[in-house]
């Protein structure tokens, strides 16, 4: 049984350049070599495209204010690691 990982993807929603360029390489790139792991891909809104992603990746609509409560468990989580 593979890992179960999220992700905080909000930033392609807006134009596809920089940081939502680099994040839909990065879910590409871990898409063509991992189909074992189970990946959540958390936004605020709805992906404006299809990112053409397998199975193993699930996007989760949160509002505003869990997703801003979600990133602040990460921040904690990583903090203790």
């Amino acid at each position: 049984m593979g890992m179960r990982i999220g992700m905080e993807i909000s930033p392609l929603i807006w134009e596809m350049s920089g940081i939502p360029n680099y994040i839909l390489r990065l879910l590409n790139g871990l898409a063509s070599i991992d189909s074992e792991n189970e990946y959540f891909l958390y936004t605020n809104r709805s992906i404006p495209f299809d990112m053409g992603l397998p199975g193993n990746f699930r996007t989760v609509v949160l509002s505003s204010s869990n997703l801003v409560r979600y990133s602040m468990v990460l921040s904690a989580h990583s903090l203790k690691a």
